[in-house]
């Protein structure tokens, strides 16, 4: 009787044994994962917060390019010089007239102010400001240089003043002043995208008294913009940290809510704001304390079955055992009548199932915890992804751009030496290498598509006999038992944009049409139309071509149809969900629009809408033909800057062969000081030590009249281009080079 109640306690005391190690493996597992999901958080809002202060800085430096581009203007300058010497009300009106246009031709512009050297506001586009500001700062700063000086709430909304001083024969004379929005400043950090429900962005600067003040509104505090103060006293916030210069990640953190937080900082330098990047710590490791409070509970449950299993065994195995004992003694001693009643023996079976369930429940758990780790796994898959595709981006862009040069080099030199060579058999020589010469350029073309920075070979073209080119390749695409029909507008239907990325676009809707249908019909419709409807519901007016392609297939729930140009969004498993974001790049590229109509079940319709083109293909050769002429004047003086030997031996040898006396040079120094007059410079736009926009800007202020012609194996799209610059792509001919600059003069 009493071997068997030492063996039931044994029993149990095993199983509690066994127990443990399980609950202690579990509890260091979780603890890992934890400092997993801690560790991707930091990268995750490392790489939000390096996003947002590279835009922050792009919109600062736009603010101090259209400040310098008011005071850079010339009649403004003169204007008010004149009017110190005669201060009629024509000079002010034609100051009033030029600061007003200036304002009109930039968005951001809220006033524009010309300030006086004395400190008096002479002119403004706001009527309600005037007087003196000789003691404020962005008056003291802008003598000196452009600026971003201060910013202060106008209407409730946070704007930005900025200066810069005005120069005339080397002499400062005033100080021109704007006030300029902050929407797009504010609309970053406003967009908390991928940061959940507690995720925010913080935009802060000093005080007078060296307080912090947050600059955007707060997402869990109403009015807070230039409102909510943080004393310097509190160093341990990390918006102190951060307006003090450090920049990292803080995993114990407390934000003005007092709530802990996982936060980045950054400072963003040119003009000492502090910008952080933030979720709640709760939130983060929220999949984690979910797996904590499960484990928990399990071991509870697993520890009352225990107990219930000891009592069960001790009342339906070791008493039943004992009563059997009981009854052989008596037996043994005489007593033949003896009995016992036992009215079950299924007590170990009951155990089993016990059992089963406790391993049950304990996989169910460990299934769940895997799910979350791949779940952390995905995401950190997808941020790998996005900074492999900008790496590969930059890499191709550079390398492509250098290759231009080469080949602007190549082009060139073929053409010099067809010019000079009448042996048949060397000019069949010369024209492989110029064809081979234009099919690298191809290549590099590609190379740019990666990098967002491609030369697009836009052509005007038919949108119906493009597809209908199209046609055999589609169907061998998608399969017997999918028939393509296609219902083709009447009349022409004309577009001017790169029929590579038209065809990229036709193709990728056909497939992800065709991979939703197990058989059926793709329709590709195509007419033209007066009004559109955009993605966000809104209705635009004008003459477009509108592509539409239907399918029959399963349809797009109402749950997901708003995601499905999110890059990285897929329903399928070997998808990348980067189709259709890439798709939605090219439309808008080309200043097109797209939109999804889908019912889940009864398929799905695509629409792409795309700019009427307003001339022919037959128009458009007429056009680039008449373009060229003959050189009206030799006469011109010419100076041309490229970082690349070759380049400028190349265009050297081209001007001197058409009657030019050009000065050509890789020395930034010596076109400084050249003391002759400039009528034309020709500028590589990235070169080491200064840009070709930036000398432009030099040499400008020396010689007013110059014009200039910026080349680049880069696009033209971030340079802004006036009636005295133009732009020219490498790889050129020699006869697109005496184009340009007879188009020039």
């Amino acid at each position: 009787m009493k071997r068997i109640k030492i063996n039931a306690k044994i029993i149990t005391i095993t199983f509690l044994l066994l127990l443990s190690p399980l609950v202690i493996l579990n509890s260091i597992n979780l603890n890992v994962h934890e400092q997993d999901i801690i560790d991707n958080t930091e990268n995750y809002l490392q790489t939000i917060a390096f996003a947002k202060r590279s835009h922050i800085n792009d919109i600062l430096d736009n603010a101090r390019e259209h400040i310098n581009l008011v005071s850079s203007r010339t009649f403004l300058r003169r204007s008010l010089f004149n009017y110190y010497t005669n201060n009629s009300d024509d000079i002010i009106k034609n100051i009033n007239s030029i600061i007003i246009d200036a304002k009109q031709s930039t968005s951001s512009f809220i006033s524009i102010s010309i300030i006086n050297i004395n400190g008096s506001i002479i002119s403004s586009t706001d009527d309600t400001i005037s007087g003196d500001v000789s003691e404020k700062k962005y008056f003291i700063e802008g003598l000196n240089h452009t600026e971003i000086h201060d910013i202060y709430l106008w209407n409730n909304h946070p704007v930005m003043i900025t200066s810069s001083p005005l120069i005339f024969n080397n002499v400062t004379i005033g100080v021109v002043m704007a006030v300029n929005s902050m929407t797009d400043i504010m609309s970053i950090t406003n967009d908390y995208r991928g940061l959940g429900n507690t995720g925010e962005v913080v935009l802060a600067k000093w005080t007078d008294n060296l307080d912090a003040v947050v600059l955007n509104e707060l997402r869990f505090l109403a009015n807070s913009s230039l409102r909510k103060i943080l004393p310097k006293e509190n160093t341990d916030l990390p918006l102190i940290k951060a307006l003090n210069g450090d920049e990292g990640f803080y995993e114990f953190a407390v934000d003005y809510r007092g709530k802990e937080v996982l936060v980045f900082v950054l400072n963003i330098v040119s003009v000492n704001w502090g910008l952080l990047v933030k979720i709640d710590r709760e939130e983060a490791i929220l999949p984690i304390n979910e797996q904590r409070i499960t484990t928990f509970i399990l071991s509870i449950v697993l520890i009352v079955i225990i107990s219930l299993s000891y009592i069960m065994i001790n009342r339906f195995m070791v008493k039943p055992l004992s009563k059997l004992t009981e009854m052989a003694n008596e037996i043994s001693m005489g007593n033949l009548e003896a009995s016992t009643e036992i009215r079950s023996i299924n007590e170990i079976e009951i155990l089993a199932n016990t059992l089963n369930d406790m391993a049950h429940a304990l996989l169910e758990a460990n299934i769940e915890l895997e799910m979350s780790s791949k779940a952390l796994q995905l995401s950190e898959e997808k941020l790998r992804q996005a900074t492999k595709m900008e790496a590969i981006g930059r890499l191709s862009g550079g390398v492509a751009h250098n290759f231009n040069n080469i080949l602007t080099a190549i082009i060139g030199y073929t053409e010099l030496l067809r010019l000079s060579i009448t042996n048949k058999e060397d000019l069949e020589y010369l024209k492989e290498i110029y064809r081979a010469s234009i099919k690298a350029k191809d290549v590099t073309s590609k190379l740019l598509l990666l990098s967002k920075k491609q030369q697009l070979k836009k052509e005007v073209f038919d949108v119906n006999e493009n597809i209908y080119e199209l046609l055999q390749l589609l169907n061998k695409l998608i399969g017997d038992n999918i028939d393509l029909i296609t219902k083709f507008n009447n009349k022409k239907c004309y577009v001017y944009t790169e029929k590579n990325q038209f065809e990229q676009i036709i193709m990728n809707l056909v497939i992800n049409s065709s991979q939703a249908m197990t058989g059926g019909k793709i329709v590709i419709e195509t007419k033209i139309v007066e009004e559109i409807v955009n993605h966000d519901k809104d209705i635009i007016y004008g003459n477009f071509v509108e592509i539409k392609v239907i399918d029959n297939g399963t349809g797009i729930s109402d749950k997901i149809i708003d995601k499905v140009f999110d890059p990285f969004f897929t329903t399928r498993k070997d998808g990348t969900g980067l189709g259709l974001s890439v798709i939605l790049g090219i439309v808008k590229q080309n200043n097109g629009y797209i939109r999804v109509e889908s019912t889940e079940g009864e398929g799905c319709t695509m629409i792409v809408s795309l700019p009427v083109s307003e001339i022919s293909p037959e128009d458009k050769e007429k056009l680039v033909t008449d373009e060229i002429v003959e050189i009206a004047d030799r006469s011109i003086n010419i100076v041309v800057v490229d970082d690349d030997k070759s380049i400028l031996n190349l265009i050297k040898t081209i001007l001197i062969n058409n009657d030019f006396s050009p000065y050509v040079t890789d020395d930034i120094e010596y076109v400084k000081k050249l003391d002759e007059k400039i009528d034309l410079l020709i500028t590589d736009i990235s070169m080491p030590d200064i840009s070709g926009i930036e000398l432009s800007k030099i040499l400008i202020e020396q010689n007013s009249e110059m014009k200039t012609l910026f080349i680049s194996g880069f696009s033209q799209k971030d340079l802004k281009l006036d009636d005295r610059s133009d732009f020219l792509a490498k790889p050129f001919s020699i006869s697109q080079l005496l184009t340009k600059i007879n188009k020039m003069f």
